[in-house]
């Protein structure tokens, strides 16, 4: 048995391929750039991995060939997917990329694979029209009922948001031909320290930075995971007895409580004050009945306070001195 990772070089994939490891799993991880792998090759030296490049996650053909090439894949996490805002054409650098990368991976799935666990996020269940309607509850069974148009042409957070919500369908709409179980994972905004590779900033972690900027226009106040929480919930996954949509909410945040613990363990990077002890922000949060998701995956997640201070702990200065 082996576990294929795609996108190993990514914020939260490091962290799955470090657990997968560390619980004895073998594991085949693709990535695309050389020069990302490099650091995750030494650091992994002698553990049981296999790097393979994928130089086309839309291509059915070139995962299947990894598929032949290695039989003892009977498991499948898929994680790559563009995740960043730097984007000048949103079908071709998000859209498709994310949707036919999905189709091509688990399109590619051969009989005796078992488990494929997707990473999705809240942005496919939080639905746009409900966009400023804090009453609304959501749960697994949510859905984002954004359309391909505005996806395509309003760009933002409109084209992730729609990139993750058609790339979940395509899992979805695979899933009911296939005989393996599936889990899609939906993490809110994902922060934590960063694996490996100090000198680089995943986007969750850029906007949890500018948090700390004056005038920052970083989200009043939302829902977070660690990545390392996120990272368990995929390794649980590849286990899963049942088919599902796991809804992983490590907690709430404000902007005020992040400022908060940052002036208290990290006063050298001169952040934004705010207002201190001033919460009210949370009446702004969309809330969250994930019970469903408790009962496969019961855990005792990582607070706040703990995954700021082990993000920025490790971050690189360079990051912070432009505050």
């Amino acid at each position: 048995m082996s576990v294929l990772l795609t996108g190993s070089t990514g914020f939260i994939a490091t962290h799955i391929l470090d657990q997968l490891l560390k619980k004895g799993l073998p594991v085949v991880a693709t990535y695309r750039s050389e020069s990302k792998v490099d650091f995750l090759k030494k650091r992994f030296e002698g553990q049981d991995v296999k790097f393979v490049v994928l130089s086309d996650i839309e291509s059915e053909a070139e995962v299947k060939d990894i598929f032949d090439k290695h039989p003892e894949i009977t498991k499948v996490i898929h994680t790559a997917s563009p995740f960043h805002f730097n984007f000048t054409n949103p079908l071709t650098e998000v859209l498709q990329p994310a949707v036919n990368g999905t189709k091509a991976v688990l399109g590619a799935i051969p009989d005796r694979v078992t488990h494929v666990v997707v990473t999705s996020s809240v942005a496919a269940v939080v639905d746009i029209k409900y966009i400023d309607d804090y009453n609304e509850i959501i749960t697994e069974d949510s859905w984002n009922g954004i359309s391909w148009e505005d996806a395509e042409t309003k760009g933002g957070s409109y084209t992730y948001r729609g990139s993750k919500t058609f790339a979940e369908k395509a899992a979805w709409d695979l899933h009911k031909k296939a005989k393996w179980n599936l889990v899609t994972i939906l993490p809110p905004l994902v922060f934590g320290p960063v694996y490996g590779q100090t000198d680089t900033l995943n986007t969750s972690n850029e906007q949890l930075v500018d948090a700390l900027k004056k005038g920052s226009n970083f989200r009043y106040a939302g829902t977070f995971v660690d990545v390392r929480d996120t990272a368990a919930a995929h390794v649980a996954a590849i286990d899963a007895d049942e088919s599902a949509r796991w809804l992983t909410i490590g907690g709430y945040y404000t902007r005020q409580e992040i400022l908060d613990i940052t002036n208290k363990e990290f006063p050298e990077f001169n952040a934004d004050k705010g207002t201190p002890g001033d919460y009210s922000g949370l009446k702004r949060a969309f809330r969250y009945d994930n019970s469903k998701t408790n009962k496969v995956f019961p855990r005792k997640y990582i607070t706040l306070k703990q995954t700021v201070e082990d993000t920025f702990k490790g971050i690189d200065p360079k990051y912070i001195n432009k505050l």
